[in-house]
């Protein structure tokens, strides 16, 4: 049901966008004005605040992949730009899930996935009111709260990877719709057993966002 509601979403993103692509089109038909896809100083920004909600889904044959269910989330970023549109980030999130796989996960009902990283990403302008950024993360860590009934939980850890492809429209002057979507992979310190060690070593799930960016400034911080 989930997917399906992602899907229809995404089409109805992608629809707007093509109508906004043919009306610019149609604004630049006797225009000989070249299309600024790597930078343009009119649009140019110091920086960025964005909020969103996040639907985690788990994947591959790991413990988030084979154990977990994902249910939601939400995530918060603030991106500077150093120079023209490459920029620098701090994010935080939490993303939550159902243990779907006790017997080889743990006797859990559910775990909470706290995450904190840093990005580095530059965005491109395809066209007028769209923006594409596309970033990787440094210096991630996740703490993972596995939790059941009764209230008690156990925590553990790990260094978190994730590259990522955000997709922007400029609906308001400063203020973006944006559809995310990044893979993400914990390296965990859980202990296991060595026949285990495989199985629990690393975790990947995928991430779709959508949320609201408020940008602010009008240069990169080195012009």
């Amino acid at each position: 049901m989930r997917f399906s509601l992602i899907i229809k979403v995404l089409i109805g993103v992608g629809v707007c966008f093509q109508l906004q692509a043919q009306e610019d089109s149609l604004d630049q038909d006797h225009s000989t004005s070249e299309i600024k896809f790597l930078f343009d100083e009119s649009r140019q920004y110091l920086g960025s605040i964005s909020f969103s909600y996040q639907l985690p889904m788990p994947n591959g044959d790991n413990f988030i992949g084979s154990g977990f269910d994902g249910t939601d989330g939400f995530g918060f970023s603030g991106n500077l730009f150093v120079f023209k549109n490459l920029y620098v980030g701090v994010n935080y999130g939490i993303n939550n899930f159902d243990v779907i796989d006790r017997e080889s996960v743990g006797n859990y009902n559910n775990t909470q996935i706290e995450e904190r990283y840093l990005t580095l990403g530059y965005e491109l302008l395809p066209i007028s009111k769209v923006r594409l950024g596309i970033y990787t993360s440094f210096g991630g860590e996740a703490t993972l709260s596995n939790s059941i009934v009764s209230g008690k939980s156990n925590r553990d850890s790990g260094k978190l990877w994730i590259y990522g492809l955000r997709l922007e429209y400029e609906f308001m002057e400063n203020l973006n719709l944006m559809v995310v979507y990044d893979w993400r992979q914990i390296k965990s310190n859980i202990r296991v057993p060595d026949e285990l060690e495989a199985y629990f070593e690393k975790g990947t799930y995928n991430v779709l966002s959508f949320g609201l960016k408020f940008n602010f400034g009008s240069n990169s911080l080195i012009n």
